[in-house]
């Protein structure tokens, strides 16, 4: 499918299969079934989030590796400053003690600290996110707060 209209103007430079593979591998690694999502929003935010991530595989904004270990790459449209490329490994619990820093009350606050211990990038900088950058950020979020 190397080169395929994806429907959304962009070009495909990933497969749908091989998209949905890198997605599906990436739920694996977590052991993470969305067919045991009962509640009809739930259902519906999932398939969302399915679609986003695999669109951004297709066009090449995202890659996803579960080799030995998780790395996601996240290629991105709009770089902040410099950074063109966020990459997130597998530092979940780390990541939830980073979220500790921050008050309960402040859930925004907490989801950055969580994302930035992930991808080693400072919160401010994630807090730059715009567009196609922030919707995959935000379904990446979605997904590892699961675990």
């Amino acid at each position: 499918m190397f080169g395929n209209d994806s429907g959304d103007g962009s070009k495909s430079i990933i497969s749908e299969e091989v998209a949905k593979e890198q997605f599906a591998s990436f739920l694996e690694y977590f052991d993470i079934d969305f067919n045991d999502i009962e509640i009809e929003d739930g259902v519906e935010a999932a398939k969302t989030m399915k679609n986003t991530l695999v669109r951004a595989i297709e066009r090449g904004a995202l890659e996803i590796s579960t080799g030995e270990e998780l790395v996601i790459r996240q290629v991105l449209s709009r770089p902040i400053g410099e950074i063109t490329v966020i990459t997130y490994t597998d530092k979940v619990a780390k990541a939830r003690l980073a979220m500790d820093h921050e008050s309960p009350k402040k859930t925004q606050a907490r989801i950055y600290a969580f994302m930035a211990a992930l991808s080693d990038m400072p919160t401010s900088q994630l807090m730059k996110l715009k567009g196609a950058d922030l919707s995959v950020f935000d379904r990446l979020t979605a997904i590892f707060s699961m675990v």
